[in-house]
């Protein structure tokens, strides 16, 4: 989900130039109107946007899913994970000043 529509596209386009259309989907549907799960759930937004959607994150993340999030400060997202609990960190990647971190269900 994006709230940008030329990001929409250019996401599409990755997703063809990657041979992964097939299990690729993208909207910009506000996240209340999304009904289905993902195996992998990715939000690349900052902190305080996290914290605001982290219900419908977890709701839309399979209860074997990953949620990656992004967008964070890589020694401060702490408030961040709380607001996910009770999913737990499993893997993270720091760029710079700059984290990815992944969360699975307990």
């Amino acid at each position: 989900m994006d709230i940008n529509p030329s990001c929409v596209a250019v996401s599409r386009e990755n997703a063809r130039l990657n041979e992964v259309s097939e299990q690729w989907t993208v909207t910009t549907d506000p996240l209340a109107s999304i009904d289905v799960q993902g195996d992998v759930v990715v939000a690349n937004i900052l902190a305080p946007a996290l914290i605001e959607l982290s219900a419908e994150l977890k709701r839309l993340t399979k209860p074997d899913g990953i949620l990656v999030i992004s967008g964070v400060l890589a020694e401060h997202y702490e408030h961040v994970a709380q607001a996910l609990e009770p999913l737990y960190e499993c893997d993270r990647i720091e760029y710079g000043e700059w984290a990815a971190v992944a969360f699975r269900s307990k």
